[in-house]
């Protein structure tokens, strides 16, 4: 799943040969290997991507369809772009 291209884990997701969670894990645990290597993550959100992961999965079972073009895709974010209730390099950033 980790060496996939993005438009065949777009296509993969969508069609729910690989559930978003199934890939999120799998890329959250290639993503610890090379913290453990690197050390390049200041803020690790695993948790909150597996319970958006597990939504992406509820929508496609219920609604038959994906929630959009990039659904399930995991995705990481430099620390300058400010999400609620996360720190980032850019300072005090209040929603």
């Amino acid at each position: 799943m980790t060496e996939s291209s993005v438009s065949d884990l777009v296509s993969a997701l969508a069609s729910g040969t690989w559930s978003s969670t199934a890939v999120t894990t799998a890329f959250c645990k290639r993503a610890t290997i090379a913290q453990q290597l690197v050390n390049r993550l200041t803020e690790i959100l695993f948790s909150n991507a597996l319970v958006r992961a597990q939504k992406c999965d509820d929508y496609l079972a219920k609604e038959g369809k994906s929630m959009g073009p990039l659904h399930g895709l995991p995705i990481s974010f430099k620390d300058v772009f400010a999400i609620k209730g996360v720190e980032a390099s850019i300072g005090d950033y209040t929603f």
